[in-house]
């Protein structure tokens, strides 16, 4: 768990019985009252600040083709170490990947991993990417950045799968 990059506190001062916050991760802008989630599931109030209940957690990882992600023109017959875990900023009607972006954490659920490791199995497994994938991306936004900056000095790729919904300050910081 990591305090979030992205949010506002919509209480005066830290003495208030009630400390609700505004997550800013994405187009939804979640008002969330103390002790609660947001609607994706993995940005929790904690005291009046937010928490990214999902940071260094994931749920599957697997090696794909990168003409999975669908990417048919980007390092066309090479792997992508791909990874993802539960929660999304949508609930679309047929998610492929339902039973992962619609589930809530617990940590039955999900393996914690380092970007460290993530980057280390990539290049193991012969990867030259690492694919956010299976759930919506911009929900890690933190742990992708962190990932992001060891794999970019390995010379590796990094691929959103994503819904694009996010805000316009996830999204300059993304770029």
């Amino acid at each position: 768990m990591k305090e979030s990059s992205f949010y506002t506190k919509l209480y005066e001062d830290d003495s208030s019985a009630l400390k609700p916050v505004q997550c800013n991760l994405c187009g939804r802008m979640c008002r969330i009252a103390d002790d609660g989630l947001g609607f994706c599931k993995t940005q929790k109030n904690i005291d009046g600040k937010l928490f990214s209940i999902n940071y260094q957690r994931i749920a599957s990882s697997h090696i794909d083709p990168i003409e999975k992600k669908p990417l048919y023109h980007f390092l066309p017959g090479s792997s992508t170490y791909s990874i993802g875990g539960f929660g999304c900023n949508l609930s679309c009607l047929n998610c492929q990947n339902y039973m992962l972006s619609m589930n809530s954490y617990n940590e039955y659920n999900s393996t914690k991993i380092l970007p460290e490791t993530i980057v280390k199995n990539a290049i193991n497994d012969n990867c030259l990417s690492i694919s956010w994938t299976y759930n919506e991306p911009t929900l890690y936004f933190d742990f992708a950045r962190e990932t992001s900056l060891i794999s970019h000095r390995e010379n590796l790729k990094n691929v959103y799968v994503s819904n694009g919904y996010m805000s316009e300050e996830s999204l300059g910081e993304t770029l």
